[in-house]
């Protein structure tokens, strides 16, 4: 196997090629296959938001009870990402949007807190927001 690195026996270590081969094969074999990274800017943020709100929406029309914990953990995750971006100087043409945005999910979530009355609605509402926060993602 290490003779293509000029290799003849496990003993030649030219250029650590052996110590590197089992570091990589340990890194692979260790490390899960899909890596998701926080967001990290302004835009990746706004676009997480949108993404979770998009499969918020799609749970509740899909099986709302089935997907209750999902739900919840997706708007767990979008208020922590709300939460971060707020902490960031936001683009003048964005803010009154952002702001917008707000409100409407404010009342979306405040809605699911109290009980959603109507399913379908209440999703409709989630897809809107997040159409919505995918327009305006240019504008950060």
């Amino acid at each position: 196997m290490f003779e293509r690195y000029g290799c003849k026996n496990y003993r030649c270590n030219t250029a650590g090629i052996i110590l590197r081969y089992a570091v990589y094969c340990a890194t692979i074999n260790n490390q899960p296959h899909r890596v998701i990274l926080p967001p990290t800017n302004q835009r990746d943020i706004v676009l997480d938001i949108a993404d979770n709100l998009k499969q918020i929406s799609k749970w509740t029309l899909k099986g709302f009870h089935k997907e209750q914990r999902n739900i919840e953990l997706f708007l767990k995750l979008t208020r922590k990402d709300l939460d971060e971006l707020i902490r960031f100087p936001l683009p003048v043409a964005f803010t009154p949007k952002f702001k917008k945005f707000c409100r409407a999910y404010n009342k979306l979530e405040d809605e699911y807190r109290s009980g959603i009355v109507d399913h379908r609605v209440w999703a409709n509402w989630m897809q809107t927001c997040a159409q919505d926060l995918t327009q305006h993602s240019l504008l950060v």
